[in-house]
């Protein structure tokens, strides 16, 4: 069987030979590196926002996803596409339609409330098992101008850096086995160096979505313009439902569960069938990318029977989640706490 070639069949760019990608070890390495710099940044902030006292939340922000996403997302994935002649066509950097285009972002915008809905779910079963996570909320500014850096630094910085990362890198470097292996995999990675209990099954379902996008369209901007369109239109919104409510106060019920917030069982099972109509709307659009791949002939590398991994491989990925570990472990001290609430 032929090695697997990135591309349309009758695409011009496809290379007589087997287009090179990261090694599996490679894919490891950047997951372990980006642990890292989660514990790193998290052990500095601290006296990092001591430092900072007096600024804005959003250019705080802005420092610390700088501090972060710079040297050990951006930087580790670009000296690997570096690192090898035709090592960066593997990231998938061809363009998409129009069309491509304008049906990403509605996905996109349809899953926002697909995933406000689900984490609501998730909320109320935490909540039945004793775990009071934090709500997840950013904190915005009532500034137009302050809002535009919010977006800049929690939309598009972490797009970008993150999806050059998991869907650039570590996608194409676990590819060998097979695309439907990799998007899994990729997801699951992505999912747990985010480190929140509150987002888990959401950015696991991102990730795989993310993955698809990018395998279906044949295309790293397919994963960037989802990405930074769910992040944006999830802050713009939070925004205007924030700007609502300071122009038309009224008394607000405090709730001390998420099921009593959103109306009993009777509001939990209308959550459900809102949940699962706006899924199988999602599911049809994904199905809908899948056979248009097909119809342009783009290749999916088939499921294949992966060599064990080696004595490194099997030290990247337990370092890996040693760092997520430590993340998960602090998460889930504050959701037992209350400390998190």
């Amino acid at each position: 069987m032929s090695e697997f070639q990135p591309g349309r069949q009758d695409s011009p760019r496809i290379p007589k030979q087997p287009a090179p990608r990261p090694s599996r070890r490679s894919a490891l390495l950047l997951w372990a590196i980006a642990g890292a710099g989660l514990v790193i940044v998290n052990l500095l902030s601290l006296p990092l926002s001591r430092a900072m006292a007096g600024m804005s939340y959003q250019l705080q922000s802005l420092i610390y996803n700088l501090a972060y996403y710079l040297p050990f997302a951006a930087l580790p994935a670009l000296l690997l596409a570096r690192s090898r002649p035709g090592l960066w066509q593997a990231y998938r950097p061809y363009p998409i339609s129009i069309f491509s285009v304008l049906s990403v972002v509605a996905l996109a915008l349809l899953g926002v409330f697909f995933f406000i809905d689900f984490g609501a779910l998730w909320s109320i079963l935490l909540e039945a098992l004793g775990l009071h996570p934090g709500s997840g909320e950013i904190a915005l500014p009532a500034s137009t101008s302050g809002l535009m850096l919010s977006v800049l630094c929690i939309a598009v910085l972490p797009a970008v850096c993150e999806e050059f990362v998991f869907r650039g890198a570590i996608l194409s470097g676990l590819e060998g086995s097979g695309a439907k292996r990799a998007v899994l995999a990729s997801a699951i990675m992505f999912a747990l160096l985010h480190g929140s209990l509150a987002g888990l099954p959401m950015q696991f379902v991102i990730g795989v979505i993310l993955g698809w996008l990018v395998v279906y369209c044949d295309s790293i901007y397919a994963g960037l313009i989802y990405h930074t369109t769910h992040n944006a239109a999830t802050i713009l919104l939070q925004f205007a439902l924030d700007r609502q409510a300071a122009a038309n106060p009224q008394p607000q019920a405090e709730y001390a569960r998420m099921i009593d917030a959103v109306g009993g069982r009777s509001g939990m099972l209308r959550l459900v069938v809102e949940t699962a109509a706006i899924g199988l709307m999602m599911l049809i659009s994904m199905r809908m990318f899948r056979l248009n791949a097909r119809l342009r002939g783009v290749e999916i590398a088939p499921a294949r029977r992966g060599a064990r991994l080696r004595a490194s491989e099997w030290a990247l990925l337990l370092l890996g989640l040693a760092f997520a570990g430590a993340l998960y472990g602090v998460d889930l001290y504050l959701a037992i706490s209350g400390g998190g609430a």
